[in-house]
């Protein structure tokens, strides 16, 4: 590709993820998913170009990866959650991460008002054993996989954890509570 915004140019291309004869590139810089062909010739591209908080808006999306029925995972690290599209880039569902200091639960809806404890509180309850309610939040997604139970793993820049869902959405667990701000994950 070649740097721009006009059809099929890229700004700041992240992540890829192929499937036979399609690559899917997460388009950094124009807020949108690319779909070509492993030639390189543009398909289509999908994600409303631009940032917006609406089903379907992306912006700065990282990372991305195919489910095992060829949905396109994304992370979309600007508006602080994952989408996932169907594999012409319809959009399904997001699951919600942490966004401007509002703890959004790690079901696909959901608000509560409290702020996240510092990162000190998590540590401590992470070390004792204890969950804790904001152990399914996350600051913007760098990078997703999915394992093949269909399980959804979150590398964000701000944790110290692999964060994991359901297909549905639901906060699993963490893993990695060592890590310091992962970007990348490969399941």
């Amino acid at each position: 590709g070649c740097f721009g915004s006009s059809c099929g140019l890229m700004d700041s291309p992240r992540g890829v993820a192929v499937r036979g004869e399609v690559v899917y590139v997460a388009d950094c810089g124009n807020h949108k998913v690319l779909k070509l062909t492993t030639s390189g010739r543009l398909l289509h591209s999908f994600g409303r170009s631009g940032s917006g908080e609406g089903e379907g808006f992306l912006k700065r999306p990282v990372g991305l990866c195919l489910d095992a029925k060829g949905c396109v995972v994304v992370a979309d690290s600007g508006n602080h959650r994952i989408q996932i599209f169907d594999s012409e880039g319809n959009y399904l569902r997001s699951i919600q991460g942490n966004r401007d200091g509002v703890v959004v639960g790690g079901t696909l809806s959901g608000r509560n008002s409290r702020a996240p404890p510092t990162p000190h509180a998590r540590d401590l309850a992470a070390s004792i054993g204890r969950s804790s309610k904001w152990d399914g939040c996350f600051y913007s997604p760098y990078d997703v996989a999915v394992d093949l139970e269909g399980n959804i793993h979150v590398a964000a820049n701000n944790t110290s954890s692999i964060k994991v869902f359901t297909p549905e959405g639901d906060f699993v667990r963490a893993y990695g509570s060592s890590l310091c701000g992962p970007t990348g994950i490969a399941v």
